[in-house]
């Protein structure tokens, strides 16, 4: 603001008109500049006089409404501050509700679609289940058949050395027997016995391990059977959810399900947005017809200020607040009166004494202040 305090110190008491036009302090575009702002300051003033104007007519006119028509009046005015406050509240909770890109299918029976990728969801995860356990189901079985072969290989050794042990135990009773030509009769039917016992224990224990094994084998089949058709399950199940969260641009079934329900929010939201402001029109036009009856002209500045002109003793207070503020204006505009015309007199007197600025001072007058 320092160069406005320059340009006011052209017009103070000491100085008067007095002012030195080749004083290099002077800058015309400086002045040009306050000129403009006070001529656009006098359009804003003008404006606002006009409309306070208008309105002091305006509510003074209200002073003819009848007793019901006061009454009917005061309602209405009611309605519409608190449609209007009803409305704000609404249109806050709308901006709230941060939507992303919404599909085009949720503007028809999206809530089919959404069952559908739900149920795709959970089959998905049944089928993931029906994969750990299955894998889980092979790994067991893997130890198993290890643990078979390996008891197997452990029957092969038993059954060597028994059969070594057994021609050993021959060995010696035949020795004995050449040696001492004694009677061999109870050695030889406990070895008998203990041949015949290790051969019966030997041969059920191998077709056990070996039965098992078989049961093994197929059991290994069927699960690979099956968690093969899982896998197939679940690569389906999630094929089919990728290429609906890349249409719907979401990372999950989570994130979808929330943008669906903001959606419904949103509209839901929004349809009572409108139906207040369809209400609040509807109000509207019960106070036009009292307007237009009694030829008010700034009703939406009046309208504006509804809680001011609710009843008759809100409506003085009001006329008086405007009162003023025309007042206030009138001053203001009367003081940029003077002042512009201050800075008319030295652009005039700058032209009229420096006959190089007079084309620069005509142009800037041209395209600035005119």
């Amino acid at each position: 603001m320092g160069w406005i305090n320059k340009i006011k110190n052209l017009f103070s008491k000491n100085r008067g008109f007095s002012v030195d036009i080749n004083n290099e302090e002077i800058d015309l575009d400086l002045i040009t500049n306050h000129l403009v702002e006070l001529m656009e300051e006098d359009q804003r003033l003008n404006k606002k006089v006009q409309q306070r104007s208008n309105a002091i007519t305006d509510l003074k006119g209200l002073e003819k409404l009848s007793d019901e028509e006061e009454e009917q009046f005061s309602r209405a005015i009611n309605s519409v501050r608190n449609a209007k406050v009803e409305k704000e509240l609404v249109k806050k909770e709308l901006n709230k509700i941060q939507l992303e890109k919404v599909p085009d299918e949720f503007y028809h029976n999206f809530e089919d679609t959404l069952n559908e990728l739900k149920k795709a969801d959970e089959k998905q995860r049944l089928a993931k289940s029906d994969m750990n356990y299955l894998e889980g189901e092979k790994g067991y079985l893997d130890y198993q058949k290890e643990k078979y072969e390996k008891l197997l290989r452990v029957m092969r050794y038993m059954g060597v050395t028994i059969s070594i042990l057994i021609g050993v135990a021959i060995l010696v009773l035949a020795v004995l027997y050449t040696t001492f030509s004694e009677s061999l009769i109870i050695p030889v039917v406990v070895l008998f016995a203990i041949t015949l016992f290790s051969i019966v224990w030997i041969y059920i224990w191998k077709r056990n391990i070996t039965y098992e094994l078989k049961m093994n084998v197929k059991k290994q089949e069927k699960a690979m059977e099956l968690l093969n058709k899982a896998k197939i399950k679940y690569a389906r199940h999630t094929n089919y959810l990728n290429y609906a969260y890349n249409k719907y641009h979401v990372d999950n079934l989570n994130k979808l399900i929330r943008l669906w329900e903001d959606f419904k929010l949103f509209k839901s939201t929004n349809v009572q947005y409108l139906e207040l402001r369809k209400y609040e029109t509807s109000v509207l036009t019960n106070i036009e017809t009292i307007f237009l009856k009694y030829n008010i002209i700034e009703d939406e500045y009046l309208l504006n200020e509804c809680d001011k002109i609710i009843n008759k003793q809100e409506r003085i207070v009001f006329i008086k607040s405007l009162e003023d503020s025309v007042k206030e204006s009138n001053k203001r505009l009367k003081q940029n009166k003077n002042e512009q015309s201050k800075y008319w007199q030295i652009i005039y007197r700058l032209k009229n004494r420096d006959l190089a600025m007079a084309d620069k001072i005509d142009k800037i007058i041209e395209e600035k202040l005119m």
